[in-house]
Formats: structure tokens, sequence, C-alpha cells
């Protein structure tokens, strides 16, 4: 892999871009694609309804998370 052998990023870095920021990624192209594809197929409702309820799900997570962090 071109981090390790030009030694880009230290070692404890690297799981956090690989990981998490290229996951974080493909997590959103997957939904994107997926809401996209429903659209095409013309099923309108369930694409608007797959948007919202993962927008709406990621922002209750992201509020759960940031009340137990601030609890921490």
């Amino acid at each position: 892999m071109l981090i390790e052998e030009k030694g880009i990023l230290p070692p404890a870095s690297r799981p956090f871009l690989i990981v998490g920021l290229l996951g974080a990624f493909t997590t959103f192209s997957t939904f994107s694609l997926d809401s996209i594809r429903l659209i095409e197929q013309g099923e309108w409702l369930m694409a608007l309804g797959n948007i919202f309820a993962n927008v709406c799900i990621s922002l209750i997570g992201v509020t759960v998370g940031l009340y137990f962090g601030r609890l921490l």
C-alpha cells in the first residue's frame, strides 16, 4: 500500500484513514446509489423513505453519541 511504502502517515493514523474515512465514503456512496436506483425504478416513495430514514437515524445517532461523549 502506498501509504505504508512512503511512510505518509504514522501507523496509529492508518486505521482511521483506511477504515474510518474511506469506510464513510463507501457507506455514503451506497446510500446514494440505493436512493438513485429507487428513483430510476420509479419508486419515489421508497427513495424518499430511504433518504429520510438514513438522515434521521444518522442525526439521532450523532445526538446520542454527543450526549454520551459529553458525559465522559
